[in-house]
């Protein structure tokens, strides 16, 4: 059976975070952007939400089912999935906007 779309996704976002901390491992305690940067631990929380939210064929994860739902419109996509891709998929000069919206910061030109 094929993977699907959502699948191949799901498994490239893995594979990034994989490689920032296998870097981090790498670069060891001793540099800022080590084991224990706040980046790291964010990425490794990351990491392991991803891992607990495994995507089906249609972009959907059993932990994000509603009780009862197995079929049919009721069952939902994963919102970890969803929300990972998005920050970690988009133009910086888009999520600068959206996270300076977000926290109500003002952006400086050229900054």
């Amino acid at each position: 059976m094929s993977r699907s779309v959502h699948q191949i996704s799901y498994d490239l976002l893995l594979k990034d975070l994989r490689g920032v901390l296998g870097a981090a491992v790498e670069s060891g305690r001793r540099a800022r952007e080590g084991v224990g940067s706040i980046q790291c631990r964010a990425c490794a929380v990351l990491y392991a939400l991803l891992m607990d939210h495994p995507v089906d064929r249609r972009g959907r994860c059993r932990s994000c089912r509603r009780p009862g739902a197995v079929f049919g419109w009721r069952r939902r996509r994963c919102r970890v999935h969803r929300e990972a891709r998005f920050y970690l998929r988009n133009p910086d000069d888009f999520l600068l906007a959206h996270l300076a919206g977000e926290l109500e910061l003002s952006v400086v030109a050229g900054s």
